[in-house]
């Protein structure tokens, strides 16, 4: 004869989901009342124009050095600070960079799993971030009147929304949708994985490589793309009979396609202001991330952490269901 639960057992199973479903309920209503907040005021939006190099000449009308040989009056181009611009790209490319928060195991091809991530991405301060966002002022060394003291933060924070189905022959799919904090920005994407090695041997670790793509909205001056895949790795243990524990490290790489407008300069539109055309940029990202699942029922919490090689790493928190 088969096994059958305990009245006890299931009653606690039936708890740790209701329990599961109202942590993600109202992480979501959260995120849903920061993001009214955050649409009125958007201090976090894109302002790329002021990643021209500037005018120290405070009796000057632009505000931007013009491109050499071109002269006021005509149809002109700011000069671009290609070093600010690069730095911005990268940093801002590993802000929305994929968060995993699972391991190299598959869900089997009935398995559903909903998760709410919360991450706060850690920049170098300077120049490229106090220029790139609309609530931080700039050019207060030309302004007397100018607030000196307003700095771009260092942390930065994103809420992910992640869903992810099973599917048969050791494959997942998996959707997600991504929040800049105190912006209109949002990024959507989407991966498929599949387990190399799964439930190999007692003592082997899982293996799984994943493709992910995703996409920036929400922006006017800037088109984001990525592409990339990763390879990770996990070993699943019991805990006191009740909890799986499933260390996961991993490698990923990531391309990221930055793709901005023209963008004019100019705090009075009715002066003619010189245009700014900053290159486009392809970005290669390396980053190495490690994290923790833990599992009771179908309740999950996974801390995860990534470093990269640009100036930038973050720490990610998720919490969700697991059926």
């Amino acid at each position: 004869m088969g096994k059958v639960d305990s009245p006890t057992s299931y009653v606690a199973a039936k708890r740790l989901r209701t329990m599961a479903f109202r942590w993600i309920a109202c992480s979501f209503a959260v995120a849903c009342f920061a993001f009214g907040l955050s649409v009125q005021a958007a201090p976090k939006d894109l302002t790329l124009w002021r990643m021209c190099v500037r005018n120290t000449d405070t009796t000057a009308t632009n505000l931007c050095m013009l491109e050499t040989g071109q002269v006021a009056g005509q149809e002109t181009r700011a000069m671009v600070d290609k070093g600010k611009w690069r730095k911005f790209a990268q940093q801002f490319s590993m802000l929305f960079a994929p968060k995993y928060h699972s391991a190299a195991d598959t869900l089997g091809m009935s398995g559903f799993n909903l998760g709410f991530d919360y991450t706060m991405t850690a920049v170098s301060k300077g120049d490229h971030w106090n220029d790139a966002l609309e609530g931080v002022e700039r050019f207060a060394d030309l302004d007397p009147y100018g607030d000196k003291s307003r700095t771009a933060d260092s942390m930065m924070s994103t809420f992910q929304f992640a869903v992810r189905k099973g599917l048969p022959y050791s494959f997942d799919i998996g959707f997600d949708a991504s929040y800049f904090l105190h912006s209109k920005m949002f990024y959507f994407g989407m991966n498929l994985k599949y387990a190399v090695l799964e439930d190999f041997h007692e003592y082997s670790p899982d293996v799984a490589l994943r493709l992910n793509y995703g996409q920036l909205f929400g922006s006017t001056d800037l088109d984001m793309r990525q592409f990339g895949w990763d390879l990770v790795i996990s070993k699943s243990f019991p805990a006191a009979g009740v909890v799986e524990v499933t260390p996961y490290t991993g490698y990923a790489f990531l391309v990221s396609f930055l793709r901005p407008g023209v963008l004019n300069p100019s705090f009075d539109a009715l002066l003619d202001s010189p245009l700014l055309k900053l290159p486009d940029r392809d970005e290669i990202i390396h980053r190495w991330y490690g994290g923790l699942k833990l599992i009771v029922a179908t309740f999950h919490i996974a801390p995860e952490v990534q470093v990269s090689s640009v100036e930038a790493y973050a720490m990610s928190f998720n919490i969700g269901a697991e059926f």
